[in-house]
């Protein structure tokens, strides 16, 4: 790859994050995305690595996929690209900042930092439920099969908030139950105020390409790629201990018999 071109792909990276030397299903093609896909297809094995290590100094991690390997892909190249593992690493575009200003000009999940923070985490976690019901995260090649329909989201995050409402008349609340419902366990917020709120946090999923509409207005989403890609990589470098694997279980109590503490 040229100067020019390496440049080319980069700005197209940053635009789409995902790009396709075929669009697939009935997606049209962004501005410049078929050619700098077509440049990451045509490049060799040197000038890909070299690529991968000048994104890797900019936050980026890329990947390549073929129809071979993932559902819904045309016979050419797939090329995703997302953020690093460290957070310092991330490009201000990318950072919790750009969703923290959004939501905090619509004043949809509160007015401070800790509710907003304490209402996204809340719907990520349900928004997870609907993704991952007898799935792994490792399992990036079934992003498609799971749907989200907006009135059984905001049906499920209704039900977790009257299991906290219920915790808390027991006095076994914890703090994050009372921050979403209130210390006494009289909700903070109304149907129509989590209406409100589960849309938008859809919405800014689809807005990021994390998901998409099946169809327009149909207000049923499913993951794309890139989402499953981005969730996939945060289990790995992230919340892998949190989650240990079998393999790890086995490595510490190897650890411990060898050498007992």
């Amino acid at each position: 790859m040229t100067p020019e071109e390496s440049g080319f792909v980069y700005s197209a990276l940053l635009r789409y994050r995902l790009i396709e030397t075929v669009p697939s299903g009935t997606r049209k093609a962004r501005l410049g995305e078929v050619r700098a896909a077509e440049i990451l297809a045509d490049a060799s094995e040197e000038e890909l690595n070299s690529f991968r290590l000048f994104l890797e100094g900019q936050g980026f991690r890329l990947e390549t996929f073929t129809a071979s390997e993932m559902p819904d892909i045309a016979d050419q190249a797939y090329c995703v690209i997302y953020v690093g593992s460290k957070l310092e690493d991330c490009p201000p575009i990318l950072t919790p900042v750009r969703v923290f200003e959004d939501l905090k000009r619509s004043r949809e999940f509160g007015n401070t930092n800790k509710e907003i923070s304490c209402w996204w985490m809340f719907l990520w976690l349900v928004y997870l439920t609907f993704l991952y019901e007898s799935r792994d995260w490792r399992e990036v090649s079934k992003y498609s099969s799971r749907i989200i329909r907006l009135d059984i989201f905001q049906e499920r995050a209704a039900s977790y908030l009257s299991k906290a409402q219920h915790e808390i008349s027991e006095n076994q609340g914890s703090w994050f139950a009372k921050e979403l419902v209130g210390s006494d366990g009289n909700d903070r917020i109304s149907n129509n105020g989590l209406s409100r709120m589960c849309k938008k946090f859809l919405s800014i999923q689809a807005d990021n390409r994390l998901i998409v509409e099946i169809t327009p207005k149909s207000q049923e989403y499913r993951q794309t790629l890139l989402g499953a890609a981005d969730i996939a990589r945060k289990f790995q470098e992230e919340l892998r201990f949190i989650f240990p694997q079998s393999d790890v279980l086995e490595d510490a109590q190897s650890a411990l018999e060898k050498d007992p503490v």
